[in-house]
C-alpha cells in the first residue's frame, strides 16, 4: 500500500506543479482553439483516471471527484457511465501512449530545474526574483540536446534571462569543485583504512584533476583514486563558488546561477511581486478565473516607472481590463519588495 500511494503522490505533485501550472496560458486563452481544447480533454481525461486509481485508498474523495466531473456532466453519448467510481474497472496502462523521448527530455529538464532552484536557495535569492544567467554544463549529449531544446521552460521556471550551456572548462572560470571520500559509505565497503589514504591523495589533488575527476563521474560514473575503484555513493562532492555565482550539481551536471543583481533585475524583481500581491487579491475576492478586474496602483517614482515600461503585461498575467496609475485615498499602504505601495481591485464589469 505504502509504495503504491507514494507513487500516486509523486504522479498528483507533478500533475499539479508541472502539467496544470505551465498550462494555465492554454487554460486562459481566449476563444475556442485546438491548443486549448487539448489541454483542457488531456487534464480532463486524467481526472477522471485518477478518481479510480485513488478510490481504493480514498474511497469518499474518489467518489466526490468521480460524481463531479462523470455524473455531474451533461453528455451528448448515448453511452451511460457507471454510477459510481467503485463500480469502475481499476485503469490499465495503455503502453502504446507513452513518449518515451518526450519523458526523458521533461526528466532531464526538472532535475535542471531542481539544481537551479537549490542553487538559488543556497544564495538566499527568492524566486520572484529574475537573475541574469543560469550556465548549465550537461554531463551526456543527451541532457544538452533536452536542455537546449527545451531552453524556454528553464529560463521561465529559473526565472533567469538567459540559459546557457558551457563546457567543463568555462564552469571552472566560475566554481571550484570539492571532493572528498565519504568515510561511512567506504566504511560500510570495509575500506575505512583506505579512505584515509584517499583523503590525503585527494587533498593534493590539483583544482584542475579534481574538476576531471567530477566530470569522468558524470560520464561513466565512477573513478579510481589509489587503485580504488570509487563511485559517486562513495564520495562527498561539493563547489565552491566565485564571487557572484551559485551552484548546485548531480549526476545530470551542473547548474551555476549568476547571482548579481542590477537595477533592471531589481525592477523585474518588483513587477513579480506586484503581480503576486494582484493574484492574492483576486483569491481573496474568490473571482472566477475568466473574471476581469480593474487595477488602480499608486507608489514612489520608481513604482510608476515599472508601472508604466510593463504595464501590458502586467495586465495579460493578472487578466486586467486596466491598470491606472493614480492616488489612492482610502487604502492602506503595503509594502512590495521595500517600496510603499496602495492597491485598488475591483471585479470589471462583464
Amino acid at each position: 500500500v505504502y509504495g503504491a500511494t507514494q507513487k500516486l503522490q509523486t504522479f498528483i505533485d507533478a500533475l499539479s506543479n508541472w502539467y496544470v501550472r505551465r498550462s494555465r496560458e492554454r487554460f486562459w486563452s481566449a476563444g475556442w482553439n485546438d491548443d486549448k481544447a487539448g489541454a483542457l480533454f488531456t487534464l480532463y481525461d486524467v481526472l477522471v483516471e485518477t478518481s479510480k486509481l485513488i478510490a481504493p485508498f480514498t474511497p469518499f474523495f474518489a467518489e466526490t471527484m468521480y460524481q463531479n466531473l462523470v455524473i455531474g456532466l451533461e453528455r451528448e453519448e448515448e453511452t451511460t457511465p457507471e454510477e459510481s467510481v467503485h463500480l469502475t474497472s481499476f485503469p490499465k496502462p495503455n503502453l502504446a501512449e507513452i513518449d518515451e523521448d518526450l519523458s526523458s527530455r521533461i526528466q532531464i529538464v526538472r532535475a535542471v530545474v531542481s539544481l537551479g532552484l537549490q542553487a538559488r536557495t543556497q544564495a538566499k535569492q527568492r524566486v520572484r526574483q529574475p537573475l541574469r544567467s543560469a550556465k548549465i554544463i550537461a554531463e551526456s549529449a543527451e541532457a544538452r540536446a533536452a536542455i537546449t531544446r527545451h531552453e524556454e521552460m528553464i529560463r521561465e521556471e529559473l526565472n533567469v534571462l538567459g540559459v546557457e550551456v558551457i563546457t567543463g572548462a568555462q564552469v571552472r572560470e566560475l566554481v571550484d569543485y570539492v571532493i572528498k571520500p565519504s568515510f561511512r559509505a567506504l566504511g560500510q565497503r570495509g575500506l575505512g583504512k583506505e579512505a584515509q589514504q584517499i583523503k590525503a591523495v585527494m587533498a593534493k589533488t590539483s583544482v584542475e584533476d579534481i574538476a576531471a575527476m567530477h566530470t569522468e563521474l558524470g560520464k561513466t560514473g565512477k573513478i579510481t583514486v589509489s587503485g580504488i575503484e570509487l563511485t559517486a555513493a562513495d564520495l562527498e562532492i561539493s563547489f565552491t563558488t566565485k564571487e557572484g555565482f551559485a551552484a548546485a550539481g548531480a549526476q545530470v551536471g551542473v547548474v551555476v546561477l549568476e547571482t548579481k543583481l542590477d537595477e533592471e533585475l531589481l525592477d523585474l524583481g518588483l513587477v513579480r511581486e506586484l503581480l503576486n500581491r494582484l493574484q492574492n487579491a483576486r483569491k481573496e475576492m474568490e473571482l472566477d478565473y475568466t473574471d476581469r478586474i480593474l487595477v488602480t496602483i499608486s507608489g514612489s517614482p520608481r513604482v510608476r516607472r515599472v508601472l508604466v515600461a510593463h504595464r501590458d503585461a502586467m495586465m495579460t498575467e493578472v487578466l486586467a481590463v486596466e491598470i491606472a496609475i493614480a492616488e489612492i485615498a482610502d487604502s492602506a499602504e503595503i509594502d512590495v519588495d521595500g517600496e510603499m505601495v496602495k492597491l485598488s481591485v475591483i471585479r470589471a464589469p462583464r
